[in-house]
């Protein structure tokens, strides 16, 4: 048996199949199956069954995905065996929906109440699967029609382009997230991730172009003092102004340059008259230069923000 979920990854192909669990277990926990092809147990099942070693099967599962693709998985694999495929209901645990979840004893329990998959409930849950492992399927969700493929673009593209080949604590993703949104992905309002709500700041004419400056944030995460000032700056900016505010994290500092803390406008890196901070003087001055003319507006919202950083830091 290999832990494994079965709402992601490859199903059309049993190697390619252990070769993805693979690199999803690289950097998480050991990898110690020796099987070469995740299909290898089906065929062995159903050869088994073809020589009247079994003549009944038993599948548990749950509400959730993996479990709901696991059944039509066995009924794809055994659509030619003779035998009986019985289906045993695993209620969810504490809301928690999955086979993995129930101690076995409550398993066994489910035992006597499997009841026999008809002929036509086999062919269609057979069919499922057909789809569902198409070669480029890599996604599977459960909705109230039953399960189907997404695409990766179903899911926003700043959680995309946060995964890559390591492992990273979920909280540094949404703690990004969050910095993106100014208060939290509040989806409702007006200034939130512009993936998620994309309703068109001040400064956005009719047809949706941004006319404010374009600004870069580089912080670290979570974000600290001027991490969190510059951010403001943006926030500010964009609030009043229009600006098309980029978030970027990094592990790389190098203050006002190409690492965290450092806030870009229109291309190019601020850098702090003090030398330690940038002020709401350089940001205004940086507008400035630009030829994009500030009011006292601007000015006390970039103010605000640096009041807040020093009475947080007080």
């Amino acid at each position: 048996m290999i832990g494994e979920d079965l709402s992601h990854g490859p199903l059309d192909d049993g190697v390619a199949r252990i070769a993805y669990m693979r690199r999803c277990y690289l950097g998480f926990e050991r990898w110690t199956y020796r099987r070469s092809d995740a299909f290898g147990p089906w065929r062995r099942l159903a050869r088994l069954i073809a020589a009247g070693g079994a003549g009944r099967v038993i599948v548990w599962f749950s509400d959730s995905v993996a479990d709901r693709v696991f059944l039509a998985m066995a009924c794809y694999w055994l659509a030619d065996a003779d035998v009986c495929l019985a289906a045993a209901h695993v209620p969810p645990i504490d809301g928690r929906h999955g086979v993995g979840v129930a101690p076995p004893e409550a398993l066994a329990s489910l035992f006597d109440q499997a009841a026999e998959l008809g002929a036509g409930e086999r062919v269609n849950l057979a069919r499922d699967f057909d789809h569902l492992s198409a070669p480029g399927v890599m996604l599977r969700r459960r909705e109230e029609a039953g399960l189907r493929s997404i695409p990766l673009e179903s899911y926003d593209s700043f959680l995309r382009d946060a995964v890559d080949s390591a492992w990273q604590p979920a909280q540094r993703i949404v703690a990004a997230a969050m910095a993106l949104s100014g208060t939290g992905l509040a989806i409702l309002g007006e200034e939130t991730h512009p993936r998620l709500n994309p309703a068109a700041p001040a400064g956005v004419g009719a047809g949706g172009t941004a006319t404010g400056p374009d600004v870069r944030v580089i912080s670290q995460q979570p974000p600290g003092g001027r991490c969190n000032l510059y951010i403001g700056y943006g926030r500010a900016l964009e609030r009043l102004m229009g600006a098309r505010l980029v978030l970027e994290v990094s592990t790389h500092r190098d203050a006002h340059g190409n690492g965290y803390p450092s806030i870009w406008i229109d291309g190019r890196p601020l850098m702090p008259s003090d030398g330690v901070i940038v002020m709401p003087d350089d940001v205004v001055a940086a507008l400035g230069a630009d030829d994009r003319p500030t009011d006292d507006a601007v000015s006390a919202a970039l103010s605000t923000e640096l009041e807040r950083m020093l009475a947080e830091g007080a």
